[in-house]
């Protein structure tokens, strides 16, 4: 009986240096899961401040396109008078050969 009972207090201390083995790599895992979170968290900041940088951009991009919009518009109404004129001249071309 006394190898009995000293054979279950063998096996009871071979599972608590099992459970101080698994809570030791518990314990590693939740360093790593840490490490890992504030990784993530630098990250985020980073994202951040690039989403920041990509709103400045389109605020800048959205000007510039103000921009080119009153250029197209100014160089579509001196194409318009470029024709107008072409066409007025050419009619004075024809009158004058007409007249010729």
């Amino acid at each position: 009986m006394d190898e009995k009972i000293l054979n279950i207090l063998l096996d009871i201390k071979t599972d608590i240096g099992g459970l101080k083995k698994d809570v030791g790599e518990l314990k590693a895992g939740q360093a790593e899961i840490r490490d890992d979170i504030a990784e993530i968290k630098d990250d985020i900041v980073e994202i951040k401040g690039d989403i920041v940088e990509i709103k400045g951009d389109i605020v800048e991009v959205k000007g510039r396109l103000g921009v080119l919009e009153a250029d197209m518009s100014m160089v579509k109404a001196t194409v318009k008078s470029l024709a107008d004129a072409l066409l007025e001249t050419s009619k004075e071309v024809k009158h004058l050969k007409t007249k010729g």
